[in-house]
C-alpha cells in the first residue's frame, strides 16, 4: 500500500492452489511379486497433508522513499506412499525422480524403503493420523514426504527393486532352474521333479 508521499509497498501475490494432482494412483492394480532385478513405477497408495509453504521477497524502486515491490509465492509438499511389490524384497538400487537418477538411499530421493518384511506403520502416518496408521505387512513400498517445489504434480517416479531369488543367480537375475521351481512351487507342487532341472543352470 503507497503512503501519502509515495513510497509504500505494492504486494504481487501469487494464486495458491488446494489440491495435489496424483496420475499414479490405481485402485484395484495388481500387485506384482518381483523375481531377480526390474524397475516399477509403484502405484500411489496413500497421500495427505498437502501443504503450501509462503515465500517472500522485496525488491525497491526509486530513491528516498520509493516503492516497494514484494512478491509472494508458494512451494509445495505432500507425504506420500509408493506401493511396490509383494515383499520382502532384497533392496532398491536406482531411483528415477524425473530426468535424474539417483542409487538410493540418497536424501536427494526424499523416500524410505519398506521391504515388505515390516510389522508397524510409516511412523510418519502413525505420529500424525494414527487412525490411517496400516502397516501393510509383506507390501514393499517407499514413502516420504515430497518437495514439489512449485508443481502441484508428483514428480515422476521409478525404482529399481532387487526383488526375490537373487542368491541364485549373479547378484541381480535369478537362475532359470531355481525360477521355474520357485513357480511350481508357488502354486501348490511343492513335491515337483523335473528330470534335467539342472542343464538350466
Amino acid at each position: 500500500m503507497a503512503g501519502l508521499w509515495g513510497g509504500g509497498t505494492i504486494v504481487n501475490r501469487e494464486d495458491k492452489v488446494g489440491n495435489i494432482q496424483i496420475n499414479t494412483a490405481e485402485y484395484g492394480s495388481v500387485v506384482p511379486e518381483v523375481l531377480g532385478t526390474t524397475r516399477i513405477s509403484g502405484n500411489v497408495i496413500y497421500y495427505d497433508d498437502f501443504q503450501a509453504h509462503e515465500h517472500a521477497d522485496r525488491q525497491h524502486a526509486g530513491k528516498g522513499g520509493g516503492q516497494t515491490y514484494e512478491n509472494v509465492w508458494y512451494t509445495y509438499s505432500v507425504a506420500v506412499m509408493f506401493g511396490l511389490c509383494e515383499g520382502p524384497i532384497s533392496g532398491i538400487g536406482r531411483v528415477w525422480r524425473n530426468k535424474d537418477i539417483f542409487s538410493y538411499p540418497s536424501s536427494a530421493i526424499e523416500l524410505t524403503l519398506a521391504d515388505g518384511s515390516q510389522t508397524k506403520p510409516w511412523v510418519y502416518v502413525e505420529q500424525h493420523h494414527p487412525a490411517k496408521a496400516l502397516s501393510y505387512e509383506g507390501l514393499a513400498y517407499m514413502a516420504g514426504v515430497v518437495n514439489l517445489e512449485r508443481s502441484t504434480a508428483l514428480p515422476q517416479f521409478s525404482f529399481e527393486v532387487r526383488g526375490k531369488l537373487l542368491e541364485t543367480g549373479d547378484g541381480i537375475d535369478v537362475n532359470p532352474a531355481d525360477y521355474v521351481l520357485y513357480v511350481l512351487h508357488k502354486v501348490g507342487l511343492k513335491d515337483a521333479r523335473i528330470e534335467g532341472i539342472d542343464a538350466f543352470r
